[in-house]
């Protein structure tokens, strides 16, 4: 089985993020959002902010937003896609 390569790999500018509802602050359903701009720690603990236009069906873009996603989770390749 081959290994992933993300793993434990910083998210950048560019990736896009498949967050689960429980993956982000007040989630409401998945979101599939391409990052902006690089995360950065939240002042509350074991959150990070990550900035991004959330990938709509059809690939459309929308609105630039900051969503507050368990830090644990960006650890994991299962939340990361293609550019």
């Amino acid at each position: 089985m081959a290994e992933h390569t993300d793993v434990g790999r910083p998210v950048r500018v560019g990736d896009v993020l498949f967050l689960r509802d429980a993956d982000y602050r007040y989630g409401a359903g998945d979101l599939r959002l391409r990052v902006t701009v690089a995360p950065v720690e939240s002042p509350e603990p074991g959150l990070m902010v990550v900035t991004g236009v959330p990938v709509r069906p059809r690939g459309r873009d929308g609105v630039e937003r900051r969503v507050y996603v368990v830090a644990e989770v960006l650890q994991s390749p299962r939340v990361r896609g293609s550019r």
